[in-house]
């Protein structure tokens, strides 16, 4: 077997940043949680020897995070009133009651109606509170990088329907001890045949085989697996002959969301000595931080700046030292002269980077009817693979479960 990677690493979405911050702390610029019920994750990570962290034991789990809403900052249960809980629990339960009909295996069967409308179009029946109309709008772009309108509700549906039996409590809170990248790393070790740098060009498809081309290379083989994201493969590859009209469509229109996440390293980490996780919730662009390094040591700390959708794109606009100044400003509007701290920065915008073109795959209204099914049936002697081909969307256990589903395929051919 032959693997093509076109970076000059594997993983993909999976990006742990490690030089560019002192004291051997690192943090997740690409895929970063699983949930406790990710059961593919986590049996590779236990077949590879990996071992999975969860914040939720971590040194700064039980403190709160604050709110920095219309210039004023507070402790974030003082925002997520029971009250505003109380909406946000109204919006969670209409769409668990939407997406009970639902196969999450193929949503189209029973949810066509849904794919009509978009996530707004809910929360616009739903006429929230204001505060709890803008937490659940976060909380959409954070899961799926774009803005509520232009997201099917049929997918929200299907994500949520996927859930079913996970408790809330147990989502995202996983990662690979000492980095993620450590799972595609371990699975490339086991690779006889792995060429980074090599960007498929032209995919030949005949009777006989596949043929794979890029620049100064040619690849022959009897199948050939596409786990590529939808942009990439729209802006790099070629298919002779052309894929079928329906997925055609798809490659060239299926949303992706936009994330620039800024990783940002203070000498000391600021927001302990305050008895604060370092988790903000913010109207400001960035829209939310973590910290990245609960459960590492040494007295530097990283903070996570995520801005996702419309703002995702114009943080990816500025180069990558300007952003992290930006975010370290805006850091600065919620903790003042936490500015003098900072140390390093690393970011990353999705949108920017080609071999991936977007965060994760994100549906828009009418997408799913006409795309779900066609992203997970081979063409031919072509098996396509990645999170958007899975029922786990927009997560590594989505990405893992893809490769699984075909190499089954490829089993039951060979």
């Amino acid at each position: 077997m032959t693997v093509l990677e076109a970076r000059n690493r594997p993983g993909g979405r999976v990006y742990t940043v490690r030089k560019d911050f002192a004291g051997g702390q690192h943090a997740e610029g690409g895929g970063e949680f699983a949930d406790t019920k990710h059961t593919l994750f986590r049996s590779y990570a236990s077949e590879l020897g990996l071992s999975l962290e969860d914040v939720r034991v971590e040194p700064n789990a039980r403190l709160d995070g604050v709110s920095y809403l219309e210039e004023h900052r507070r402790p974030l249960p003082e925002t997520l009133t029971p009250t505003v809980r109380r909406q946000l629990e109204r919006f969670h339960r209409r769409v668990e009651a939407l997406a009970a009909p639902l196969d999450p295996f193929d949503p189209v069967a029973k949810g066509a109606s849904l794919d009509l409308h978009s996530a707004a179009w809910l929360l616009d029946r739903l006429a929230l509170g204001p505060t709890a109309r803008f937490v659940a709008e976060h909380g959409l772009r954070q899961r799926f990088m774009v803005e509520p309108e232009r997201l099917s509700l049929l997918y929200i549906c299907q994500t949520q329907r996927r859930l079913r039996g996970q408790p809330r409590g147990g989502i995202r809170v996983l990662r690979v001890r000492g980095g993620n990248d450590q799972l595609p790393n371990a699975f490339a070790d086991e690779l006889q045949d792995l060429r980074t740098r090599a960007a498929a060009k032209l995919v030949e498809q005949s009777s006989s085989g596949v043929r794979v081309t890029g620049h100064g290379w040619t690849v022959d083989a009897r199948y050939c697996v596409v786990a590529v994201p939808l942009p990439a493969v729209r802006e790099l590859i070629t298919f002779s002959p052309q894929l079928p009209v329906t997925l055609r469509k798809a490659v060239a229109n299926l949303r992706y969301g936009s994330e620039t996440r800024t990783m940002i390293q203070y000498k000391r980490r600021f927001w302990r000595a305050r008895r604060e996780s370092g988790r903000i919730l913010t109207d400001l662009t960035f829209a939310s931080a973590w910290e990245a390094t609960g459960g590492q040591p040494g007295s530097r700390g990283i903070l996570i700046a995520a801005t996702p959708a419309h703002n995702g794109v114009l943080y990816g606009a500025r180069s990558g030292t300007l952003r992290n100044l930006l975010a370290t400003d805006e850091i600065d509007d919620v903790y003042p002269r936490s500015r003098a701290l900072y140390a390093n920065g690393s970011s990353i915008a999705w949108q920017n980077e080609l071999p991936s073109g977007g965060s994760v795959a994100a549906y828009a209204p009418g997408q799913v009817t006409h795309f779900w099914r066609m992203l997970r049936k081979p063409v031919g002697r072509i098996f396509l693979a990645g999170e958007h081909c899975d029922s786990f969307g927009g997560t590594m256990e989505g990405a893992l479960r893809s490769g699984r589903r075909v190499a089954a395929q490829l089993d039951a051919m060979l």
